[in-house]
């Protein structure tokens, strides 16, 4: 559970900013993340159900958002992630714990919030942000 939390990190990017450079589009993208990097903070980790509503959340959010051109394949990719980290939680709900295959699914919620596309995507967009947002 703390590495899917942790991997929301990509937000405080977004959230952080201030300003950004003098491109409307640009400047649209660094301060409309305000609330996104705090979605997790009255979630109880252990609520599987409300994991899974804040990472939903956070998929429609970045989606809401018009990211510039140079980092828009890896906001989708970040939002797929949570949008399908979200799905595989929300299946959990209705499991029994006990069920094995309730192991499995929760692995698979929390796999694709640690793949190699999802890293590379939330780094170029913390690098973009960190370039282009103060």
């Amino acid at each position: 559970m703390k590495r899917i939390v942790a991997s929301v990190g990509v937000l405080a990017a977004l959230t952080a900013v201030s300003g950004c450079s003098e491109q409307i589009d640009v400047a649209a993208f660094c301060t409309s993340g305000g609330g996104m990097a705090s979605a997790f903070s009255d979630v109880d980790p252990s609520d599987i159900g409300a994991t899974g509503d804040a990472l939903g959340t956070l998929a429609t959010d970045l989606r809401s958002v018009e990211a510039p051109e140079e980092i828009a394949a890896d906001v989708e990719t970040v939002a797929g992630g949570f949008e399908s980290a979200s799905e595989s939680f929300a299946s959990l709900v209705d499991m029994d714990p006990a069920d094995p295959d309730y192991v499995e699914t929760a692995l698979a919620a929390s796999e694709g919030l640690q793949s190699d596309d999802f890293n590379a995507a939330a780094e170029r967009i913390e690098d973009y942000t960190a370039e282009n947002c103060s």
